[in-house]
């Protein structure tokens, strides 16, 4: 998807009921599948800044329960915007905590790994083009959502 297509999906999306919108993107944007699709989600999910009723544990819960890619850094960003940084480190430490060794508590290590990063470090991947493009100029390939 290119950065006039996003643009167009954005400005399409924020006209449309905000909660729903987060039920129908929250799933495909803590899936594990590698593509435009999910890329997309986790960026409307930010960008919209999408409202949700469900409470830190549950979010993690589905973290931990679907196919989250450890390298994705916008999920936890966006847990960190929507319940606070120290919320969501004690909230995935704790449930990690009750975890034998394995993948879903790897996943929530991971959440904490990444919510005691600096925020602005977490969404690099939705702004850096802009030091890249001025240092490669227009051989620069902007990624979606830009």
């Amino acid at each position: 998807m290119d950065d006039e297509a996003f643009t167009e999906l954005y400005l399409e999306l924020q006209h449309h009921d905000r909660a729903q919108l987060f039920d129908a993107i929250w799933p495909l944007a803590v899936s594990e599948r590698v593509g435009v699709a999910p890329t997309t989600a986790n960026y409307l999910l930010v960008k919209l800044d999408l409202p949700t009723d469900r409470s830190c544990e549950e979010l993690l819960a589905d973290i931990r329960d679907r196919y989250w890619n450890l390298s994705n850094t916008i999920i936890p960003f966006y847990l960190v915007a929507r319940f606070g940084r120290q919320s969501v480190v004690e909230c995935a430490s704790r449930m990690a905590s009750a975890l034998p060794d394995g993948e879903q508590k790897v996943k929530l290590e991971g959440v904490v790994y990444w919510a005691e990063h600096p925020p602005e470090s977490l969404i690099e991947p939705m702004h850096y083009f802009e030091w890249q493009e001025a240092i490669e100029g227009e051989n620069y390939e902007r990624p979606i959502g830009r």
